[in-house]
């Protein structure tokens, strides 16, 4: 399953994992119906869609039969338990909810303390190769290049939560160029290559963000060389590109000065961002914003926060659970957070001593997992809503499915 707009790579440091990068940590996602009938569209010249490429490069025959077919429902299931992808000793691991280790296969190029562009997707785990730039699947035995991107290095990519599409940034001198194409390599189009107005194309990166609905594409524009973030998933703007309408509009502008990237999630349909934008530079306060009506809340600071990290709404976005710390020392003490939205008063779920809650992702209404940093490595941890955890696995959390039927 994508647990997409919370789970990126680096970047440039660029951040955001949207993954992590130079500019910022360049580790969910989106329905915008009612959004993109809000939205202002943006004055950035026509949209490239229908600017397919005169010979786009057909897959290969490994990649046809290897590419997943959609799924036909992606909605959380609370009675099933699901299957967690880590990353533990250059190895990919599967492991069932009691923490079992189920299968492992190497998987060449991936590194997750260099790129944190990675997705798990039904059984297949996609991710982009250290050295290369391109996008690798891979599944127990098998890894696969995707060569319908082209030979160009790739910044960062999304799937959608069927499977089915995929959405690319290319990154060099003088350009910004956001793709979309079916994961089987069909349909490669070109959807942005211009920056917002006012903005030069070398002081920005793009950056896929996620879909909404499996056909409307998310994209972040960022600064670069804005200093370096503690936490992952933090974007500096939100656009959308729609297919069908051929439109980009606009959920959360790029600022017309660099500023650091301050948004840190978004629901399932779109109508709500999340992010500390406007905060006091000394305590960072979380504030959700209405996209329909720009209507804001602020969420009450709780004693001792400094930062606030990853956020992630549940489905149906009736709770809220996000990361708070203290200070970004190594004798750190950060908290995972439960709200209701709209609502109550925030309720600690986890409290870590000198370790950071990197990223979270919703299972169903009553449960998470979060990825924990210690001084020297990664854990993952299921988190229910009443305060209960236990460890699963070792390792950097890659992203997590329901097994198949029958499995």
């Amino acid at each position: 399953m994508d647990q997409s707009l919370n789970q990126k790579s680096p970047r440039t440091h660029t951040t955001i994992e949207f993954r992590s990068g130079h500019v910022f940590w360049v580790t969910g996602i989106l329905l915008f119906s009612l959004f993109l009938n809000s939205c202002s569209i943006l004055d950035l010249g026509e949209p490239l869609e229908g600017t397919p490429l005169a010979s786009p490069l057909p897959p290969t025959l490994a990649q046809v039969a290897s590419d997943p077919t959609p799924t036909e429902s992606l909605t959380q299931t609370p009675s099933m338990d699901p299957n967690v992808f880590v990353f533990q000793d250059g190895m990919v691991k599967i492991v069932d909810w009691s923490g079992e280790v189920l299968n492992s296969w190497a998987a060449d190029g991936l590194n997750p303390e260099e790129t944190l562009w990675y997705q798990v997707v039904g059984d297949s785990l996609y991710y982009l190769h250290e050295e290369t730039g391109k996008i690798f699947l891979t599944r127990p035995g098998s890894v696969v290049s995707l060569e319908f991107p082209g030979e160009e290095a790739i910044q960062g990519f999304v799937i959608s939560e069927d499977g089915s599409r995929i959405a690319w940034s290319i990154h060099g001198t003088g350009r910004n160029e956001l793709w979309i194409a079916n994961t089987n390599g069909l349909g490669r189009i070109r959807v942005v290559d211009e920056p917002p107005d006012g903005v030069s194309m070398n002081e920005v990166v793009l950056e896929p963000a996620g879909w909404i609905n499996n056909s409307d594409v998310v994209y972040s524009w960022q600064y670069l060389a804005m200093g370096q973030e503690v936490w992952p998933d933090v974007y500096g703007s939100f656009y959308v590109y729609s297919p069908a309408a051929g439109q980009i509009t606009t959920a959360a502008a790029l600022p017309e000065e660099p500023a650091s990237p301050c948004w840190r999630g978004m629901t399932l349909d779109g109508a709500f961002l999340a992010g500390i934008c406007g905060s006091d530079s000394q305590i960072e306060q979380l504030k959700v914003v209405d996209v329909n009506s720009d209507v804001e809340e602020l969420i009450p600071v709780l004693p001792e926060q400094s930062y606030v990290g990853a956020v992630v709404f549940s489905d149906p976005q009736r709770q809220i659970a996000y990361a708070v710390a203290d200070s970004v020392l190594e004798d750190r003490t950060s908290r995972v957070v439960l709200r209701s939205f709209p609502g109550d008063v925030p309720a600690v779920l986890m409290t870590l001593e000198g370790e950071l809650a990197r990223s979270i992702s919703w299972i169903d209404e009553s449960r998470m997992l979060v990825e924990v940093e210690t001084r020297t490595d990664f854990y993952v941890s299921a988190l229910s809503v009443q305060g209960e955890q236990r460890v699963l696995a070792e390792g950097r959390l890659l992203g997590w499915s329901f097994p198949a039927e029958g499995e």
